[in-house]
């Protein structure tokens, strides 16, 4: 077997994220340096870490032409938007061209939805484990939303469905989804197949792809 040096690629890090770059902004200066260091450890990411976006512009390196991801700690007592809106000032460049996710979240701060109508790309709570780290920021890299797919699956409930329902009601009460179609609508939302909803709801696929096709017309 063929010796392996100190050149070769690291066991089970995408060979797409060794020229990824991650921004960690946080006020917590230890914990940033943690995250920084697993992130290279793991994923052979380039890391920089500051407090305030400021700081992020100053040591901005970031020469890649691919998005470099923005891991933003959550803020405390102020709402999101008006923290994005600031943040933005700094670089607008970077805030609007790079991926956006937010650590440390309070489970209890519900600011779920609104981070994913920004366009927030991924979203990680304070009480996750730093392995949690390795699978979500390699998933965003690959273009997925890293939510939990409860928050997922309200999201696409509260906005989606019930913005559809109060639309059709003002219009026609023939283009309101069904309970069946929303409850596949969900399941979809989550990442459900064809066949794991056929196999849950106990109907065929042909009748699944029936549901999405008429879901689909309905809300356009």
């Amino acid at each position: 077997m063929k010796k392996m040096t100190s050149n070769s690629l690291k066991k089970g890090v995408p060979r797409g994220l060794r020229d990824r770059h991650v921004y960690i902004i946080g006020q917590h200066q230890f914990q940033n340096e943690l995250i920084a260091l697993y992130l290279k450890r793991e994923i052979d990411a380039q890391c920089s870490i500051g407090k305030s976006p400021t700081d992020i512009h100053k040591k901005d390196n970031n020469r890649s032409d691919k998005p470099a991801l923005i891991l933003i700690e959550a803020p405390d007592n102020e709402d999101l938007d008006t923290y994005l809106r600031r943040f933005k000032k700094v670089d607008r460049n970077i805030a609007d061209h790079q991926l956006i996710a937010l650590f440390n979240v309070n489970g209890g701060q519900g600011i779920e939805k609104r981070a994913i109508s920004l366009g927030i790309k991924g979203i990680f709570y304070g009480e996750d484990p730093i392995a949690r780290f390795r699978k979500g920021i390699t998933a965003i890299f690959n273009g997925e939303l890293w939510v939990s797919r409860e928050v997922l699956k309200q999201y696409v409930i509260e906005t989606h469905v019930e913005e559809h329902i109060e639309d059709s009601s003002a219009k026609n009460e023939k283009a309101l989804l069904t309970s069946r179609e929303i409850e596949i609508l969900a399941m979809i939302a989550t990442g459900s197949t064809n066949e794991v909803i056929g196999e849950k709801l106990f109907i065929s696929l042909n009748t699944v792809k029936t549901h999405i096709y008429n879901i689909f017309k309905k809300i356009n």
